[in-house]
């Protein structure tokens, strides 16, 4: 009967060991409770994912009129303009950029991917440059918002994989001020019709001139012939 209960007290131990060591593994404890180690937390906060820092503008061919201003009036769109995005640190090291090219239409896109926004501010350690124009001649880099020295970035949206920001607008100019020419003015057809006189039947100026008088020639007669009469002689 003893060996009987001591049997049965083993299978007791044993299967209460059993049980212990099936929570340490699903409760992550040793069989003497203890915890056992867990890897440590990666750096910054749980579910972080970083985002790509985009940048955006516009670049024009300044007017000739308005060279050494900073007027954009009647500026168009440079092609090929190259355009650079600079973050520097607290010691002004450059740690990231991008560089790009304006299109037709002279939009420019700037895109730094996985951008770290928990250490560094875009607004405050990025700037964008103007670097060169691939058209000789609109070449002369302006400060026109302060594109030569290094604009700012502005926040335009935040969406879920990239956060968009705004420069600009730049311009380049051309080498020299050109003068402006004279507008030549156009009058449009009056909508309303406008009657027009007649001219008059032209007259002519004719002088009277002096007719030819004909004087006839004066009649000349001839006297009658004179006859001597006889010497009169008295009859007796």
């Amino acid at each position: 009967m003893e060996c009987l209960n001591m049997a049965l007290m083993l299978l007791l131990a044993v299967a209460a060991l059993s049980s212990a060591g099936l929570a340490s593994a699903d409760g992550g404890y040793y069989l003497t409770g203890h915890p056992l180690h867990k890897p440590p937390v990666p750096y910054g906060k749980p579910g972080y994912k970083p985002l790509a820092l985009s940048v955006q503008g516009v670049v024009f061919c300044q007017n000739c009129l308005y060279v050494g201003t900073g007027s954009l009036t009647g500026a168009k769109p440079l092609t090929g303009a190259r355009v650079q995005l600079a973050c520097r640190d607290r010691r002004y090291k450059t740690f990231l950029y991008d560089t790009a090219r304006t299109d037709e239409n002279g939009y420019l896109l700037l895109t730094i991917p996985n951008f770290d926004y928990r250490r560094h501010n875009p607004l405050r350690t990025c700037r964008v440059f103007l670097l060169s124009s691939f058209t000789p001649s609109c070449s002369r880099r302006t400060n026109i918002n302060s594109g030569r020295f290094g604009a700012s970035l502005h926040l335009e949206k935040a969406y879920p994989d990239q956060v968009l920001y705004t420069v600009g607008p730049f311009a380049f100019a051309p080498p020299t001020r050109c003068k402006a020419t004279p507008p030549t003015y156009y009058t449009p057809p009056s909508s309303t019709p406008t009657y027009t006189p007649p001219h008059p039947p032209l007259s002519y100026d004719v002088s009277p001139t002096s007719s030819p008088t004909y004087s006839p020639p004066s009649p000349t007669y001839a006297s009658p012939p004179v006859y001597d009469s006889p010497p009169y002689t008295s009859q007796p």
